[in-house]
């Protein structure tokens, strides 16, 4: 799809997940590594535990489909260079702290210059500029920012981070989607543009239903994880299965009652519940409690039922009649239960 287009990709580990997008749609991709090879090169897990940048996992994964190439920065000779790969370059992708490029005369302001349609993707944790652009910043910042780390661990305990780092591949995949849309408006008017990624957005907007929270007035003053506080009432919405856990989604709004309707359909089915459930409005639902039009403690019952009816169901038959019957209900897996999934196999 995207064949005739070259790609410089200067990211480290923070956005090199970008390049290898736009690789596999079939740019040219070139890894600008600097002498010693990117530091991706010394994340593990490594192949045959050999600690060696020739067998890191993390480089394997997201440098695949990518050339490579070797320049060092810190010599005016190599940045010249680069600024002569730049001038046939249709994208460059950089993950360095906001201004270090533009320090050394290889900002996006310094090749548009001489390469005007050329698509220039920084991703960062907080932006290229702003308060916080030059905060300090690692996955785990990226996480507790933007939010994840909010929702992460029980309510009532600490927050537990995301194993491996996710906050850089989130902005990267945010960057490669950026650079698209740039692209799209390359073609109609021949100019490229400056996509600045922040991880902490990235992050933010991956959470989906807590994206909107400050920007409404809403951001809850605690922690929460499992469920949604709507005022006093706790809307839950992780439950134990027969064999483990799922997650059944915010069913309570405007565009996702009808998910609870038929959830609750299959209940009334075998016998678990009233009917008069069903005929709840859950389109207004979690608005009614919030106004006060509903008590604090409407769903207690809805809870009750559903919790004695998750523990019954194995993972297996819930994600079969979430198809079958369109529900908000997927399983928590683990590793080894994405690894053998029929789906993933299909």
């Amino acid at each position: 799809m995207l064949r005739p287009y070259r790609v410089l990709d200067l990211a480290n580990e923070d956005g090199i997940l970008c390049g290898q997008l736009l690789a596999d749609l079939g740019c040219d991709v070139i890894a600008i590594e600097p002498p010693g090879g990117s530091s991706a090169r010394r994340r593990g897990p490594f192949a045959q535990d050999v600690r060696d940048p020739e067998h890191s996992l993390v480089w394997w994964a997201w440098a695949r489909g990518k050339r490579s190439a070797v320049f060092d920065l810190n010599d005016g000779a190599d940045r010249d260079q680069l600024r002569r790969l730049a001038l046939g370059a249709d994208f460059v992708i950089e993950s360095f702290a906001p201004g270090h490029l533009a320090s050394l005369g290889l900002g996006y302001a310094d090749l548009a210059a001489t390469n005007p349609a050329l698509i220039y993707v920084s991703i960062s944790a907080f932006g290229q500029s702003g308060p916080k652009a030059h905060y300090a910043a690692t996955d785990l910042i990226g996480l507790a920012a933007g939010s994840t780390l909010f929702l992460s661990g029980e309510s009532d305990g600490r927050p537990v981070r995301v194993a491996i780092p996710q906050a850089g591949l989130h902005a990267a995949a945010d960057g490669a989607v950026g650079a698209l849309i740039a692209h799209f408006a390359r073609a109609r008017s021949g100019r490229g543009q400056h996509v600045d990624v922040a991880m902490q957005h990235s992050t933010t907007v991956a959470t989906q239903f807590r994206a909107l929270d400050a920007a409404i007035g809403e951001a809850p003053a605690r922690r929460v994880s499992g469920g949604s506080f709507v005022k006093g009432a706790f809307l839950r919405t992780r439950y134990q299965s027969a064999d483990g856990w799922v997650v059944l989604g915010p069913a309570f709004l405007a565009s996702t009652g009808h998910f609870m309707k038929r959830l609750l359909g299959w209940l009334v089915e075998e016998g678990r519940c009233d009917a008069a459930l069903v005929e709840e409005d859950w389109n207004s639902f979690a608005r009614r409690i919030a106004t006060g039009e509903l008590p604090e403690t409407a769903y207690e019952p809805v809870d009750v039922v559903l919790r004695e009816f998750f523990a019954t169901k194995t993972n297996a038959e819930l994600m079969e009649q979430s198809v079958k019957r369109r529900l908000l209900v997927a399983p928590v897996l683990d590793l080894g239960e994405i690894v053998s999934s029929p789906q993933l196999a299909a």
